[in-house]
Formats: structure tokens, C-alpha cells, sequence
């Protein structure tokens, strides 16, 4: 991973994830991001902001020793304002 620049917000990006996180027994678990992100009128676009977060959080998964099987996204509008996206991220691991 680690496409993007690290920022000093991803370490607590991850921090904020990790309590929730079951322990390491050999089975798979899931954990739910929610996070918004930009909308854009462009044909393509990345949402530098999202990935940096989910990024942030997969490789400090990583280096506590979980193993990433899949991760899913969905992206969903928002009643926040205007040029808003909720994006769930599913992420599943073991």
C-alpha cells in the first residue's frame, strides 16, 4: 500500500479503529469504516483523503499481525451538504 503521502492524522486514523478490532484467533472478522469523501464531476478521480484513511488503517492492521482478505466499498449519499459522499468500507480480516 502506501501509494500516498503519510500524513500525521492516518496514525490516529488507525488508533481509532483499533479497539474494535477482535482478537487474532485464526477466524475471520469484519470491520465497518464510514467515512465522507469528496464528489466530483469528473469522468476519473481519487479521492486522495479516502484512500490515504483506508490505507492508514489496512497497513497498521498489517503491521499488528492481521491478515486483510478482502475489502469492499460502497458509497452512498449523505444528508450532509452538498458534494458529500458517505463511503462504507467493509473490511474483512483474520
Amino acid at each position: 500500500m502506501g501509494l500516498f503521502g503519510k500524513r500525521e492524522h492516518d496514525e490516529n486514523t488507525y488508533e481509532a479503529v483499533k479497539p474494535t478490532l477482535a482478537a487474532k484467533d485464526g477466524k475471520a472478522h469484519v470491520a465497518m469504516l464510514r467515512s465522507y469523501s469528496t464528489w466530483t464531476t469528473t469522468k476519473f478521480h481519487c479521492d486522495e483523503n479516502y484512500a490515504r484513511e483506508v490505507d492508514a488503517v489496512l497497513s497498521g492492521m498489517q503491521d499488528d499481525g492481521y491478515e486483510i482478505v478482502n475489502v469492499q466499498h460502497a458509497a452512498m449519499s449523505s444528508g450532509t451538504g452538498v458534494g458529500v459522499t458517505t463511503t462504507t468500507t467493509l473490511v474483512m480480516y483474520r
